[in-house]
């Protein structure tokens, strides 16, 4: 079993969970009650009005990201406009669980297997909006890596 301190220093699986989950942020929208009268990007907004927030447009937005659509590991993600869990009080209660799963799950597969996705496969790998994103059925091919102590001769 993995231990916490150990997986906090695998920094390359860290990296990649949060970069996809940028590119891929678990919903599509969020929305918030405005609680007292607001003016937010020129915008008044008054008690009772709804704001929705789109994560997979936000973390796209080049005011904020250079190179949005690229798959960065050095990106740094400490910023107001990363959210792909929501933010504040009523974020996801499992977003830590659920990062932690997820860089294990990484870890995990990668150390097994090699993935391609097939050069003539065309398939779009934009997902579908709705509360959650849905992605299109993907062909891929997982190659098990072997350790070579196993290997027959």
């Amino acid at each position: 079993m993995t231990s916490l301190p150990a997986l906090r220093k695998a920094s390359l699986s860290h990296a990649y969970v949060n970069e996809i989950l940028r590119l891929y942020p678990a919903g599509w929208w969020t929305s918030r009650e405005v609680r007292e009268p607001l003016e937010l990007g020129g915008r008044r907004f008054r008690k009772g009005d709804t704001i929705m927030v789109s994560p997979w447009q936000l973390h796209r937005d080049r005011r904020f990201w250079d190179d949005p659509d690229r798959l960065d590991l050095e990106r740094d993600l400490r910023h107001d406009a990363y959210m792909p869990f929501g933010v504040g009080p009523r974020a996801c209660i499992g977003m830590s669980i659920a990062a932690v799963e997820l860089q294990l799950l990484t870890l995990q597969l990668a150390s097994a297997f090699t993935f391609t996705l097939p050069d003539d496969d065309g398939a779009s790998l934009r997902p579908h909006p709705s509360v959650t994103l849905l992605f299109p059925p993907t062909r891929m091919q997982a190659v098990p890596r072997i350790d070579p102590a196993f290997r027959r001769q």
